[in-house]
């Protein structure tokens, strides 16, 4: 389940529309209330920023003061906006109203509550067939086409994440000390700012696991997650 808030919080507040986006070698390093950060190259909405910057998480807002005026990314999910500490060792993205292609080296965090994270190896690819004004990344990722991977997050049990999206169809994979297959159906409302995910079937070899998979999903419920299997619904605020 954290899989899909990690791509929540990657897609959402970043591209209330999808910009030109192009950035190589994207580093960081954060300890409140301010730090540095670099870059080979910084172009958004087909502005140059530079190469160098000071970082600050301010009201909910990473703001990047850098050679060429400041750069602004608002709106970011309170759990991001509260952390003390953030090292970005390596992101590169290129975004368009077409695709988007996402990789990340290693991103190490503390949050609010003085507890440390990481997240390794990010690899997310999405594609759309025709040029269309999306309310957000989502639209694109979920309700098209998205090839997700990640192979650790510190913290959790679970690794090798594989997520496939394809029209609303969903397959996905996952070791939870055993392989974990499944596949199902995946949607994003914009009307509603909805994500519905239908799981069918998980199973670890031939044994069937879908009912183990929801009772863990259910202890996870809260005022913006609801699981009612087939269905896992999240609210985005």
């Amino acid at each position: 389940m954290k899989a899909w808030m990690l791509i929540i919080v990657l897609s959402t507040g970043a591209f209330a529309q999808i910009p030109n986006v192009k950035i190589e070698n994207f580093k960081a390093d954060y300890t409140s209330p301010s730090g540095q950060g670099s870059a080979d190259t910084f172009l958004y909405d087909n502005e140059d920023y530079g190469k160098n910057f000071s970082v600050e998480l301010q009201s909910g807002s990473l703001i990047l003061n850098t050679e060429n005026g400041d750069f602004s990314l608002d709106s970011l999910p309170a759990q991001v906006s509260e952390w003390k500490n953030l090292k970005v060792e390596k992101v590169d993205l290129n975004a368009s109203d077409k695709s988007i292609s996402l990789r990340s080296e290693r991103i190490e965090y503390t949050n609010g509550e003085d507890k440390d994270g990481y997240i390794s190896g990010i690899s997310l690819d999405c594609e759309l067939n025709q040029k269309t004004m999306l309310d957000s990344a989502l639209d694109m990722c979920l309700n098209k086409k998205m090839t997700f991977y990640l192979p650790f997050v510190g913290g959790m049990s679970i690794n090798n994440i594989n997520i496939w999206t394809d029209n609303n169809k969903l397959n996905f994979s996952l070791k939870n000390g055993v392989w974990i297959k499944g596949y199902g159906g995946i949607f994003y409302d914009e009307d509603q700012r909805k994500i519905r995910i239908r799981i069918d079937k998980a199973k670890t070899g031939f044994i069937n696991v879908t009912g183990k998979v929801f009772s863990e999903l259910k202890a996870m419920e809260n005022e913006f997650v609801s699981v009612n299997r087939p269905w896992v619904e999240i609210s985005l605020p």
